[in-house]
């Protein structure tokens, strides 16, 4: 018989505290939930958005055919196609600001949706749709995933491990995000190969113990600072809700060269998704916005000076002059 291990060194102890957690089954990545889902559906097809990241489409067996949609500037389907329970739409939460979008579609379809709200953490799923998360962008957990799904899900039997994968977390806290990022980026590709597993004990213990309630306060305070400065010089107008608690502040101003000019002074943003810019499928529109759209960090770790400074570099950028300054 084994035993849980008594004395020696110490090993992570946090807190309980009352936060939010979709229910459902944890697994090691949102990957994973949307290849658990579709191997409990079989459906025979499966209609993807263009814009959306290829991790998605690397989740698709070979025996399901897909079927692309474009977006419009309001993040919604142009044309909506044809489904059915075999042939379901996956439909993108965009940054967290597309729930009562996809509350409407998820009523017109029922059964007939998977919705990724790997954009999305806080939004509640739906009894009507499929649903899959990624802590991950939300929250500093080093991998997982959830998925919310009525059908009987054939969990794996192996259970992940994520302790070789924390160290970015713990070095960023102790020494900063540069010396870090090569290793972040190890991380990610590690978790891109892995099968699906169950949610690794590490992660499971942190998504209980994080104070979500607090960080979702933060990212609506700071989402509402940059948008106040900046709305008008923005070509997205995707407006937060009283139920919305968004992963970025999706900028897409006219001109090139801001995510450089953040860069260059320490504000890290990423980019959605290099890959779209090379598919036949994808719009214009897609194309440019894969090229273009700066996502903005509003989480938890910054305050309104965090948020000005921000705003300040786009403003200069943007305008050639003193920061915050025309030119």
């Amino acid at each position: 018989m084994n035993f849980d291990a008594i004395g020696g060194y110490f090993g992570l102890d946090l807190a309980p505290v009352a936060n939010w957690r979709p229910d459902g089954i944890g697994v090691n990545s949102a990957r994973s939930a949307l290849e658990l889902i579709l191997r409990a559906r079989q459906p025979s097809k499966v209609h993807l958005p263009s814009y959306c990241c290829s991790a998605v489409e690397s989740a698709i067996p070979e025996n399901i055919e897909i079927c692309w949609y474009e977006i419009n500037e309001e993040f919604e389907i142009s044309n909506m196609p044809e489904t059915s329970p075999e042939a379901p739409l996956l439909l993108v939460n965009y940054f967290g600001l597309k729930n009562e979008y996809a509350a409407a579609i998820v009523a017109d379809k029922p059964g007939h949706v998977i919705l990724d709200n790997s954009q999305a953490y806080y939004s509640q799923p739906f009894a009507e749709a499929d649903c899959i998360y990624s802590p991950r962008k939300f929250l500093p957990v080093p991998d997982g995933g959830i998925v919310v799904c009525d059908a009987l899900i054939d969990l794996p039997q192996k259970q992940a491990t994520s302790s070789n994968r924390a160290q970015y977390l713990l070095g960023r806290a102790d020494v900063g995000p540069e010396p870090f990022f090569e290793y972040y980026k190890w991380a990610e590709a590690e978790i891109a190969k892995e099968p699906p597993m169950q949610m690794s004990a590490l992660t499971d213990q942190l998504l209980d113990h994080l104070d979500t309630e607090r960080f979702a306060a933060k990212r609506r305070e700071n989402f509402q600072a940059l948008d106040k400065r900046l709305r008008s010089l923005n070509r997205i107008n995707l407006p937060m809700t009283d139920d919305t608690v968004p992963m970025v502040y999706p900028f897409w101003p006219s001109g090139e060269g801001l995510r450089e000019k953040l860069v260059e002074n320490r504000v890290f943003a990423a980019r959605y998704w290099p890959e779209v810019a090379e598919m036949k499928q994808a719009s214009n529109f897609e194309n440019e916005l894969s090229r273009n759209m700066v996502p903005l960090p509003i989480d938890q770790r910054y305050d309104s000076s965090d948020m000005d400074r921000i705003a300040e570099l786009c403003l200069s950028h943007l305008f050639g002059g003193l920061p915050g300054e025309p030119g």
